[in-house]
């Protein structure tokens, strides 16, 4: 199936995620895509300081993501509410996309 995917899509997350939901939506299952900004985990304690600051001060609510937005935001992609969500990428930012 993988394969017959990669003759049809621009080997992109986002065009790989539409086409897969299209192809399996008859079959009532969903397909998307999350992608949050800098995210406040154990694998960003490295990154300085200052590049934390600035990414946080173009966010109009002065802060980083943190695995609590994104959870939620999965939550609720996953539950009833959003079965007609589907081939969408969700950008978890306070920034404008």
């Amino acid at each position: 199936m993988i394969e017959f995917f990669k003759d049809r899509v621009i080997e992109t997350p986002a065009n790989y995620t539409k086409a897969l939901s299209s192809e399996i939506a008859y079959n009532g299952i969903t397909v998307n895509m999350v992608s949050p900004s800098l995210t406040i985990t154990d694998l960003t304690n490295d990154i300085p300081a200052r590049i934390k600051e600035v990414e946080a001060f173009k966010n109009p609510t002065r802060r980083l993501v943190t695995t609590i937005d994104i959870a939620s935001q999965v939550v609720h992609l996953c539950s009833e509410d959003s079965s007609y969500i589907n081939g969408i990428n969700l950008p978890i930012t306070a920034t404008p996309v």
